[in-house]
Order: structure tokens, then sequence, then C-alpha cells
């Protein structure tokens, strides 16, 4: 249900009101009723899908925003609260998965660990939110303004409560304005999200565990002889955890060079500090399988000590007049960080380091870091009424990990590199796409009788998907072991082609 108000006081302050109230309910995959997974590092999964998760949620939100106008000033005010509550059962790998290193340890039933949750899978939480902000944005001057700014994030669980992001900006449109010039700096934060709430209260050490036997044997992992550690793991937030800050401060340059068409470049700078990451704080000794606390499995610390550095440059053609309208975007980015870090949604990754004595070691090229990037979509009118619409995507390789697949220190995780290989150190070949669609459109007579003399319209679209058939890959094999190491092994769709008449009357 949502409601939605905006009442105008006067002719200069007026107020935004809404309010949404959802409740919202999922299950995902099956129960895998004690049959296990295969893994075969680089190679192929196998068995039964472990995922399995129901999910309910009460989810309310209420968000009021003012805005006040006063000769060359505009004020705008407000926040929203949204508090929640989860309900999750989360079975997930409850039948168990055995890993091997590669194809023939697989062939000589020799799994390096076999991993199972056990315990009671069932939580309930409140991942509550909160924000409120404030911004003055002034014309100094008829071609100059400022804008200056303040935000401020509440999460629950993250005990941080000093979150206030500043923010400013200014623009700056000299003599005829055709040339403008803007600029900003700000503060944001990272938001945590459900995730790893529900992976600190789930396996809090005595709910659920997971039981790793290491060098188990196959198919049975229980078989007599076998030496299993009866353990449990443990997921924690560090006394110190609190939200990651990005740092962003950007500056443009914007020309028209003539009518309805532009040229703009931007340079933009991304900081980052105290992110996201989480590691292993029980991980066995340097040169040993022993675990410092022997009480645990795995501890893993969710904390903030991650990095990121980001740096990327715009330049944007636009054309508006003519027989093309349309724009073109070159970027040049690079991005270094030593953490996955949460995603934009929150979704905050779990991939520990390959040394969790030595996080910083995970420095690197970012998982998204792509270094150059073009994009053109436009329309182009033809003679007889024809015209072409294109999209063109052009793009280097995304960077990917190599590991040698061995478990080499011994922490259950078959994501150690080969010596003097560091995080991301594989490339992908470039990307290339191009669609287009060829239109013509037909007067018609109108079937019926009208009040008005316009004609009907035929249409008959031409659509050719991926143009030039290019075969963009979109995985390859990292892994040392596996004899597709290097190689491909998923693609985006080929060519495709179709037809689409419409007829308007």
């Amino acid at each position: 249900m949502r409601f939605a108000a905006h009442t105008i006081f006067s002719a200069s302050f007026v107020n935004d009101t809404r309010v949404s109230v959802e409740h919202p309910t999922e299950t995902i995959g099956n129960d895998a009723n004690g049959r296990p997974l295969i893994v075969v590092q680089g190679a192929f999964r196998g068995g039964v899908d472990q995922n399995f998760i129901r999910r309910r949620e009460a989810n309310t939100e209420v968000q009021d925003i003012a805005t006040y106008i006063r000769g060359a000033q505009t004020i705008r005010f407000g926040g929203r609260l949204k508090p929640q509550f989860t309900e999750i059962t989360d079975a997930e790998n409850f039948g168990g998965t055995f890993e091997f290193s590669n194809l023939q340890m697989f062939e000589a039933a020799r799994p390096f660990v076999f991993r199972v949750n056990q315990g009671s899978p069932h939580i309930e939480y409140r991942p509550s939110v909160a924000d409120a902000f404030f911004q003055d944005e002034v014309k100094l001057r008829p071609d100059f303004s400022l804008l200056l700014g303040v935000r401020y994030d509440f999460e629950a669980y993250l005990h941080d409560y000093n979150n206030v992001g500043p923010r400013v900006a200014f623009a700056f449109a000299p003599g005829q304005k055709k040339t403008s010039v803007r600029g900003g700096v700000g503060v944001f934060y990272e938001h945590l999200g459900q995730g790893g709430i529900q992976q600190a209260l789930m396996f809090d050490g005595s709910r659920t565990h997971e039981l790793i036997i290491t060098d188990p044997s196959y198919p049975n992992p229980f078989a007599e002889g076998t030496a299993t550690v009866d353990t449990p793991d443990r997921y924690q937030f560090a006394k110190d955890f609190s939200a990651g800050k990005l740092i962003q401060s950007s500056v443009s340059l914007e020309r028209e060079l003539s009518r309805k068409t532009s040229i703009a470049i931007e340079y933009t700078r991304l900081w980052g500090v105290d992110l996201f990451r989480v590691r292993d704080l029980n991980a066995p000794l340097p040169g040993t399988d022993v675990r410092p606390d022997t009480a645990f499995l795995p501890i893993i610390q969710i904390e903030s000590a991650g990095r990121m550095r980001s740096n990327s440059l715009n330049v944007t053609f636009h054309a508006g007049a003519g027989a093309f309208k349309g724009s073109a975007i070159y970027t040049y980015a690079k991005t270094y960080n030593d953490t996955p870090g949460a995603n934009a949604s929150g979704s905050l990754s779990f991939r520990l380091p390959a040394n969790n004595y030595d996080p910083g070691a995970e420095w690197g090229r970012a998982d998204f870091d792509i270094r150059h990037r073009f994009h053109l979509a436009g329309v182009l009118q033809l003679p007889f009424g024809f015209r072409v619409g294109s999209i063109l995507e052009l793009k280097t390789g995304e960077p990917y990990e190599i590991t040698t697949g061995f478990d080499d220190n011994g922490d259950g995780d078959a994501n150690d590199r080969p010596a003097g290989v560091r995080r991301n150190a594989g490339q992908m070949p470039g990307y290339g796409r191009l669609d287009l669609r060829l239109t013509k459109v037909f007067n018609t007579l109108r079937p019926l009788e009208s009040p008005t003399d316009k004609p009907g319209k035929l249409s008959i679209n031409l659509d050719l998907l991926n143009a030039l058939n290019r075969a963009n890959y979109s995985q390859f094999v990292g892994v040392r072991s596996s004899p597709l190491f290097g190689r491909a092994i998923a693609a985006e769709q080929a060519r495709k082609i179709q037809l689409a008449v419409s007829y308007n009357f």
C-alpha cells in the first residue's frame, strides 16, 4: 500500500510526503534433503543445489521532503524512516558440499574438503534504517550558484552514530552561458544491508554452525575412520565496526558548439576508507594447519578496514540537430581496492582474502575495473522515410582471479594464488556489441470512421541484436589446476534478428 501527498502551503513553500507498507514473502530453492553439491575447481558444479531460503518481511517507509524558495535561495530538507521486520529460514548448504581441486582428484574420489551447515536455520531481526538531509542552493550571481548540504545516515546493527556526510557543489556559466563549469565534493557511506546482519546472527557460534571436514572420505564424509571436526564456526562484527566512507569529488567543463550540439569533459575521483571486508581471525597460523583458537573453526569477522582508489575521465558529445541525433560517451577509469566490499544495493561480499593475516596484500584491480568504455546511441534519418537507430558499446575486458585450485594454506578455502600473482591478475578480452533497428512508417487508411483526418500508421521494424555476431565472453576459468585454465566458459547472446509490425489507427 502506498500513500502520497503534495501539499502547497504557499507560493514559496511545498511539502511532499510518502508512506508505504509492504509485506513481501518469498521462497528460493528446495530442501536438499541431505544430498550434496559437488564442486570441482575450474571444471564444473554438479549434484543438488544447496540454496533454500524462506523469507517474510514487514516493511514500513515514511518519507517527508520540504522545499522553501526565498528569492535566489532554494532550501530543501527532509528525511526517511524505514522500520523493518524480517523473519528468515536459511537452510543453505544443509545437504553439504564436496570440493575437489581438479578433475584428477575427482576421478580418484579425493575431495580436499566437505562443508555442511547444521543447527537451527531460523532467525528474526529488525534491520531498520533512517536518514535525514538539509541542502541550501543559492544563486550568488546570475552566472554562479552554490549548493551546501549535509546528510545523516543511520543503520541498525552498525552501532555507528556519527555518519554525517557534508556536500558542496557549484555551477558557473559566464558570458553568453555557452560554457559552464561545475564541480563538487561530498562524503557518502556504505550500506551494510541484510546479508551481513543475517550471517552474524545466524552463525553466532550456537544457532547454526558449519561443519568442515578436511580430506574427507567420499561419498560418505562421515565414514568410520574419517577425521571429523565438531567445533563450530562463527561470524561476528569487529568491536570498532562502522560504516565505510566514500569521498567523491568531481569537476566538469561543458561547451555548446552549436544549436543543440555540445561537448562535456568530467573528471571524478573516488576515495574509499574503512570499507567493509571480511577475514578469518582463526585461520591456521602461517606454515601450519593449527588454528589459534581450537574451540572454533573459522571466526569470520566483518570489519571496517578496506580501501579503494578510483579515477575516471568522461568525455560526452551530444548532437541534437541534423540528420543524426544522439550521444557518444568515452570513459577512462582506473579502480583499485583490497576488498570486494558491498555493492550499491548493500549486499556484502563474504569472499575471504587469500592470506587472512595480510588482507592488505589483496590490493589490486577492482572486480569492476574496466579501463576504456565507449558508448554511442542515436538515430539517423535516411531518405524515403527510413530511420536507423543504433547502440554501439565497446569496452576493454574485465579482470578475473587466478588461483592454484588447492587449499595451500589449510584454511578450508581453495582461493590461494600462485606465488607472485596478485588479486584479479587475469584479463578478459574486450567487449563489442552493435544493435541496430531499421524503421519505416507508412501512412494508411483507417478501417473505421474517425472524427480526425489523421491517417493510420503501419510501422515495420527490423532489429539486429549483436549485429556483427561478435563472441563476447563473460566468464573465464582462472584455476591453474583446471584443464580449462585461461579459457572462456560462457558468452553473451549471439546475433539475433527479429521483425515487428504494428498498426495504429
